[in-house]
């Protein structure tokens, strides 16, 4: 029988921006997920990253979710950007909780 996940949530946008030297201006801000994601879900994300208009450099710590962005971005479209990736990659792979 193959094991059910929780859906992975949102859970805030960490206080913490570090300095990042992915490209001239760059951030890392933090996202705190609901918990630590199998390693399936963390490269079905990347995958769908990659596809974006605007692909982001991302990576997991954890429970949390590192995203690099230009010192300018709009945050409330990073936001929006991330939530729709973590919704979609729990509907892709039917991490739903249901039995």
């Amino acid at each position: 029988m193959e094991e059910r996940y929780p859906p992975v949530e949102l859970v805030e946008i960490q206080d913490r921006v570090v300095p990042d030297n992915s490209f001239e201006d760059a951030y890392a801000i933090y996202f705190t997920l609901s918990y630590e994601p199998p390693l399936v879900w963390q490269e079905r994300f990347e995958h769908l990253m990659q596809r974006e208009a605007k692909p982001r450099v991302t990576s997991f710590v954890g429970p949390a979710l590192r995203v690099v962005i230009g010192r300018r971005e709009n945050l409330e479209s990073v936001f929006r950007q991330i939530e729709h990736l973590v919704r979609k990659t729990n509907i892709d792979l039917d991490f739903t909780g249901a039995s």
